[in-house]
């Protein structure tokens, strides 16, 4: 069982860096675009999507 925990998590891990970089490139892809554009919507999503994984770790930490 604790192995499956740790596979999960350091999927969630791997999850998160992916999503981090994106993050990353896409702030860069923005800079002098108009709100509403593409890429500031891809940024938002991807802020979210990394929200909802730090919330999911953090609640996956606390009940061990």
């Amino acid at each position: 069982m604790a192995s499956d925990r740790s596979g999960e998590r350091a999927a969630l891990d791997a999850e998160v860096e992916e999503t981090q970089s994106t993050i990353a490139k896409l702030r860069e892809a923005v800079e002098g675009t108009e709100p509403g554009h593409s890429s500031r919507v891809a940024l938002k999503k991807a802020e979210e999507k990394l929200a909802e994984l730090v919330k999911h770790m953090t609640r996956r930490d606390r009940t061990g």
